[in-house]
């Protein structure tokens, strides 16, 4: 084990020390000069240095809007573009959060419940030889590219675009959505120039070219690119460049971070890690990802609200969730405060008491025999489904558990809905509205518990139009209620990612529950 981390390591110097053979430099663009500063910065802080970072996989396409690969998107090519809102991060940011904020907007306004004006300052260019403005042309443009992509929907509720100038511009929409401004903060919906690609049959080398401080000076699809600072306007990143290697084995990636050839690592095995190693350390709760555990609620006796709750009660959570406490039932939260009441949650497992009084309250005779579906995604799934399977048994049920390859648990679950109570994971979702729409609402296409629920879909059709989010907070927390009295669904195990960073890296306080990428423009290095 220890010849094999010492090729590694050697294998890793290599790598970052030579140069390609297919590796494609790009223009300096040397026309764009340091300028003087007057942003307001912390203290003590540092200009220039190289930020390093790792991808897990390769670069699929340097077309921001011709994929789906989040290391194009967040950890690669995609750098150099904008979008007209970004999700807020900072230190004062509690996570998880989807709050947005303008980007290359300076303001917005809602015209109306279906109609919403952005305004953009008119200083905004491209990174061409010489500049070009950059206006809501582009925007327009950059908009109809990404909703004529091949199995993108993601915009589906934009009726129209209308340029009122060339600094503003307004969306009409085909109903009220509260989850249109989030959408266009989405990592995936950059803003491009209609000039560099309108004509262009795809976006190489020569016409990657962004609107931000960042330009790809290297790039190998393969193994590494790299981004030169530009310093072209009052905001600029406090970093000279920034390289992104590609490593998608998580021990190459380990040894990289060990022997600082990389600043910032995603910790891989949280069970065996290093306090002494990792001293910065940041850990990422994702609600909408991990280990779901569902109720088919048209089966008996799993349409007894008791007896479903009377499973909660049996379940030992503190043995399944072993690093970090955490309840979520599945949906991307905007903001924090649209938590589960996480102590309200906690009561309700390992509870004997409820147990008993549950199960007398069903009327169901024990033992019971509990048919249960499972997915060997991973091995965390594995690990979730072997211990319920242990503490449901302690508590009388006699269970069956089933476990399927992925495919074939998405047809069960999702498509024919042929399951008594299933774990693993949920279907992707992007947005609150979605979630909702889909897996809870009585006629979604994923409600794969059959629930139906009159008082719970009018709450969701009605947060759905609220642009006010102390109102849509309300309703969200109504919704927690009535989802905590009837235990159709929850995240047995929300996902979370743990990372950790060099001391040489400052002021880094990022938001990885969104995918946002602006975050390393606030970075300094300090070696």
């Amino acid at each position: 084990m220890k010849s094999k981390s010492i090729v590694t390591i050697i294998f890793l110097i290599a790598i970052f020390s030579i140069s390609c053979s297919n590796e494609h430099y790009l223009r300096l663009n040397s026309e764009f000069q340091p300028i003087k500063i007057s942003q307001k910065l912390p203290e003590n802080f540092k200009l220039g240095g190289s930020l390093r970072l790792a991808s897990n996989n390769f670069f699929n396409s340097l077309d921001p809007h011709n994929n789906s690969n989040v290391s194009d998107s967040s950890w690669g090519p995609g750098l150099i573009y904008d979008r007209i809102l970004k999700y807020e991060h900072g230190e004062n940011v509690l996570l998880p959060s989807l709050k947005h904020e303008c980007l290359i907007c300076s303001k917005w306004t809602l015209e109306d419940e279906q109609k919403i004006t952005f305004t953009i300052p008119n200083n905004l260019t491209w990174n061409t030889s010489p500049p070009t403005t950059l206006t809501t042309s582009d925007i327009e443009f950059s908009i109809n590219r990404i909703k004529n992509q091949k199995n993108y929907d993601f915009l589906h509720m934009i009726q129209s675009i209308d340029i009122e100038t060339e600094n503003k511009i307004s969306f009409q929409l085909r109903y009220p959505d509260s989850d249109f401004l989030m959408t266009l903060a989405d990592v995936k919906n950059k803003i491009v120039s209609k000039n560099l690609t309108e004509n262009s049959e795809e976006i190489t080398l020569n016409n990657s070219i962004g609107s931000n401080s960042w330009s790809i000076e290297k790039f190998s699809p393969l193994t590494k690119i790299t981004f030169l600072n530009l310093r072209k306007n009052d905001d600029q990143p406090f970093v000279d460049t920034i390289e992104i290697n590609v490593l998608p084995d998580s021990q190459t990636r380990l040894s990289a971070y060990m022997v600082g050839l990389i600043d910032v690592y995603e910790i891989e095995n949280l069970t065996h890690k290093d306090d002494q190693l990792y001293q910065n350390q940041l850990n990422v709760i994702e609600p909408s990802t991990g280990v779901s555990l569902t109720f088919n609620t048209s089966k008996f006796p799993y349409n007894n609200r008791n007896f479903r709750n009377a499973i909660i009660n049996a379940i030992d959570i503190d043995e399944i969730q072993t690093l970090n406490k955490y309840f979520a039932l599945g949906m991307p939260l905007i903001d924090k405060t649209w938590e589960v009441d996480q102590v309200k949650w906690q009561s309700q497992f390992n509870n004997p008491d409820k147990f008993s009084d549950n199960i007398k309250q069903s009327k169901v005779n024990m033992p019971m025999t509990i048919k249960m579906l499972a997915s060997e995604y991973d091995q965390n799934y594995s690990e979730t489904i072997n211990k319920l399977t242990k503490q449901l048994a302690l508590k009388g049920f006699l269970v069956e558990t089933t476990i399927l390859n992925n495919r074939e648990y998405a047809s069960k679950t999702w498509d024919q809905k042929d399951f008594d109570i299933s774990v693993g994971p949920q279907f992707p979702q992007l947005s609150p509205n979605s979630f909702l729409f889909s897996i809870l609402h009585s006629k979604g296409k994923l409600n794969s518990s059959n629930t139906y629920n009159i008082k719970l879909d009018k709450l969701i059709e009605e947060q759905s139009q609220t642009y006010n989010s102390q109102h849509r907070e309300k309703i969200i927390q109504e919704i927690n209620s009535i989802l905590f009295d009837e235990m159709y669904r929850l995240m047995i195990n929300s996902k979370v990612s743990s990372w950790t960073w060099t001391d040489a890296i400052n002021n880094f306080y990022p938001n990885f529950y969104s995918q946002e990428y602006k975050h390393w423009d606030k970075v300094w290095i300090e070696r």
